[in-house]
């Protein structure tokens, strides 16, 4: 009998803090994958969504959303041509993370050319356009092509090191990943989550974004009650044992998992983009070598001969490259310290440093879910006096792109620079423009808008899927001005819109 041993239940800090290499190649591929799909889901609408011709032209932008990086190659051009330009470079380096192929590289260009999309169209974003961006920030300090990628294949030496690497970058992918579910969980304080349990309920009626398999789970209120609870506890919980000192190994790789049963159960019953991904991506790139010493010789393609120990990590470049990452982890974790705790409030000299990188993050993914679904329509008045509304037939292709959009779970996600009293005008003032730009522009001349009432359409939903009325509330009224000259070339700067005024 094999007599017991504290070395065995004790993992050393090596194995804690470390991530296995052939998992960040897993993550590598993953980032790659979710790169390229959304690249490709927001190119359909390239022109509306980050050209100077579209809804919010860079004059608009500027001013009423001031912040800026020097990272913002977008922001270089209106064009159509040039933003799409940028669109199939970023594709490449993607594809060039996909498979390993100059590996840090391909990191650092799909790491930038991310920013500074995001720069370009902030109210395109949500928690799964989050995610790969700051991913990938600490991804630029870790060996992401050491393993299952062309560049290995072209330095077969390397890939006979040991599979374990430990740094500074290693440990705060391993914190970052656990401050997303972390704050996650600690934001879901309602009842709904904490008391009630029917949290899960209320999300899956949430009519934009709902998939088939959540009307069938509708219909299980104890097993969404039982999801819901475990929902919060696990997010609080798997964090901290993804460091846990005992038996690291089998104890992460339940973690893992259990991330992956949860993005899978979000992606088959929700919509919303490619969070799930970028998060199944995440979590991989955290499976320790415990995971993968369990799976088939020919699948963890070790070989018979036992690895090298892996080159240890020095030079001053090294240590810099580590005080850096410990600086910007440390600046992490104080901004979702201080979003959490209203009594620490941070200095501008503090914060200033994250956001030309976008490194600034709040993880508060469905901390109240929400009870009421709105919505926005237009009514708008043509030449010859009669009204038409944002779902009408339109004149030419143009309206039903406009109608597309609409539709697009970026652009629902993105209208909120339509909601609330704090929101800037110039913001209405483009998007009504744009209307009036789409429609006049293959509009007959007595069918042209001469002005349009931004509509904002609210109805209370109940637990048991019922709903209220629709109740309409104006936000804006706009002039428009007259139909675009066909001459004009696309992508040339639109002239300034005209004035609106606020009911």
């Amino acid at each position: 009998m094999t007599p017991f041993s504290w070395r065995r239940l004790l993992s050393s800090p090596r194995e804690i803090l470390g991530l296995d290499l052939r998992s960040l190649a897993l993550l590598r591929m993953g980032l790659g994958v979710t790169l390229i799909l959304d690249l490709l889901y927001r190119a359909r609408f390239l022109e509306a969504q980050y050209s100077d011709a579209g809804i919010i032209p860079r004059r608009v932008l500027r001013k009423a959303v001031p912040d800026s990086s020097p990272l913002e190659l977008h922001a270089l051009s209106g064009a159509v041509e040039y933003q799409a330009f940028l669109f199939g470079v970023a594709l490449v380096f993607a594809a060039m993370l996909l498979v390993g192929y100059r590996t840090r590289l391909a990191c650092f260009a799909s790491w930038l050319l991310l920013v500074s999309l995001h720069f370009r169209n902030p109210f395109l974003l949500d928690g799964g356009s989050h995610l790969p961006r700051v991913v990938l920030f600490w991804c630029l300090f870790l060996p992401l092509g050491a393993r299952i990628s062309l560049d290995a294949r072209r330095r077969p030496e390397a890939a006979r090191a040991g599979p374990l690497y430990v740094s500074a970058a290693s440990a705060a992918l391993l914190v970052q990943v656990g401050v997303i579910y972390f704050f996650a969980g600690l934001a879901k304080q309602g009842p709904q989550w904490r008391l009630y349990g029917n949290a899960l309920r209320w999300v899956l009626l949430d009519p934009p974004f709902v998939q088939p398999l959540a009307h069938w789970l509708g219909q299980q209120p104890e097993l969404l009650r039982l999801l819901s609870f475990s929902v919060v506890y696990f997010e609080l919980a798997g964090p901290l044992l993804l460091l846990c000192p005992l038996w690291n190994g089998p104890v992460r790789t339940l973690v893992c998992a259990g991330f992956l049963a949860l993005q899978l159960g979000i992606g088959l019953t929700m919509w919303v983009g490619f969070f799930p991904v970028a998060s199944i991506a995440a979590a991989l790139g955290l499976l320790p070598g415990w995971f993968w010493a369990r799976l088939p010789l020919r699948s963890r393609g070790e070989g018979a001969a036992p690895a090298a120990a892996p080159a240890p990590r020095a030079g001053l470049l090294a240590r810099a490259e580590d005080v850096f990452v410990l600086l910007a982890l440390a600046w992490v974790l104080s901004v979702n310290l201080s979003y959490r705790d209203g009594r620490i409030a941070l200095p501008h000299w503090f914060l200033a440093p994250g956001y030309p990188i976008k490194l600034y993050q709040v993880w508060d993914m469905y901390k109240a879910p929400r009870h009421v679904e709105q919505r926005f329509d237009f009514v708008a008045t043509t030449r010859d006096g009669s009204t038409v509304s944002l779902w009408d037939e339109g004149p030419g292709e143009r309206w039903k792109t406009v109608q597309d959009i609409q539709s697009d779970y970026n652009f629902k996600i993105g209208q909120f620079m339509l909601r609330g009293e704090n929101v800037s005008e110039r913001l209405q003032v483009a998007y009504a423009d744009w209307l009036c730009r789409q429609w006049n522009a293959d509009a007959p001349a007595a069918r042209t808008l001469v002005s349009l009432e931004l509509v904002s359409l609210l109805r209370h939903l109940n637990v048991d899927g019922s709903h209220a009325p629709w109740r309409a509330r104006r936000i804006h009224s706009h002039r428009c001005g007259p139909a675009p000259e066909s001459g004009r070339p696309s992508g040339e700067p639109d002239p300034p819109p005209t004035s609106g005024s606020r009911p």
